[in-house]
């Protein structure tokens, strides 16, 4: 395994433990300075503390955790390290990593040396359920167990007050113990009312993506999209029948650290004098007000599903589970109800 190893942290060790629990002997590579400057990105040479720090940082932590283990070290000057040589039989890789070893394991083929068992170690998450790094350290926002030192910004890709409200609702669940920083971001000239699921999550990922160019550790972008669907739930409706009109949420949720999920809110059916109007691609609050509802219906809280169930189901409520059930591979994840490292061998062929 290799890695910078600057501001050791809980994801270092865990990959670290990963090692020797499948190995007898492991060897760990340190990433130079002189292979920093050459092949990391622009900067990260300067924020990184020096080899010989973090190579004695590293064998402390290594004594500490594995007394009586056999490892030894190797100063990394190019990105495969001992990855290539015939004697290595495993390599532990993050889900960011992999595709390192997969690589590592064509060249093995090309040079007929056997492939590599790749020991897949997935992320360790912190409270903000964002991969814990070294980066994120070195930016004060985490400590090096991956709790939060700073306010967790969310962007929302709308300036709908009832959206904003419902991620926030849904965040603030998701982040009990952990201060939510809700920054409203314009998604720019709005598109014609979405049909279909393909439109809604198009919409949505779009917002969200702008959200997070923000600076946003989490950009979330909520699309309501129209469905037609039989009512009778067959492929083709009988004779005469008209297909149910559903409203539905799509979310789309960009972490910070490459994270894209997505989700989507109950879809309730919409009364047919409200259908009906919705053709030629109005909104759903469009649809409202020409039916006689209030003109601020798409803005007042609530919005216009409120309108339309007497309060009994708010907007905010649809759109904030929609945002948790987002997280949900996540929360799996970090309730430890999947398996933290996945083993990959080699084909016998």
């Amino acid at each position: 395994m290799g890695g910078t190893f600057d501001r050791i942290h809980v994801g270092h060790e865990a990959l670290l433990a990963a090692a020797f629990d499948h190995a007898g002997e492991v060897g760990i590579g340190i990433t130079t300075d002189e292979f920093l400057r050459k092949a990391g990105p622009s900067g990260k040479a300067r924020s990184v503390r020096p080899f010989e720090e973090r190579r004695q940082g590293l064998e402390r932590r290594l004594e500490e955790l594995f007394p009586g283990r056999s490892w030894y070290l190797i100063p990394l000057v190019d990105r495969w390290g001992a990855a290539l040589e015939p004697s290595t039989q495993a390599l532990v890789v993050s889900d960011e990593t992999l595709a390192v070893g997969e690589r590592a394991n064509q060249l093995r083929r090309l040079r007929r040396i056997r492939p590599l068992t790749l020991i897949v170690r997935h992320a360790v998450l912190g409270e903000d359920l964002l991969r814990v790094s070294s980066t994120r350290l070195r930016q004060g926002r985490i400590d090096r167990d991956g709790r939060r030192l700073t306010p967790v910004r969310v962007g929302v890709g709308s300036t709908n007050a009832v959206k904003r409200a419902g991620v926030e609702v849904g965040f603030h669940t998701l982040f009990e113990r952990t201060p939510i920083q809700l920054e409203a971001v314009s998604p720019g000239k709005p598109n014609p009312q979405p049909w279909g699921l393909k439109e809604g999550f198009a919409g949505a990922h779009r917002r969200a993506a702008l959200a997070l160019e923000a600076g946003c550790d989490w950009g979330v972008g909520v699309e309501a999209t129209v469905l037609l669907l039989d009512p009778k739930g067959s492929k083709k409706a009988a004779k005469g029948s008209v297909p149910g009109t559903y409203d539905v949420h799509c979310v789309a949720v960009a972490g910070a650290d490459g994270t894209r999920l997505s989700s989507l809110s109950a879809a309730y059916p919409l009364p047919p004098g409200i259908a009906s109007v919705l053709e030629g691609r109005r909104t759903l609050e469009d649809a409202v007000r020409l039916t006689g509802g209030p003109a601020a219906v798409g803005h007042t809280t609530g919005g216009a599903l409120s309108y339309l169930t007497g309060n009994a189901i708010s907007r905010e409520g649809v759109i904030a589970e929609a945002v948790r059930a987002a997280f949900v591979p996540l929360l799996a994840r970090r309730a430890e109800r999947l398996p933290a490292v996945d083993v990959l061998r080699p084909s016998r062929r």
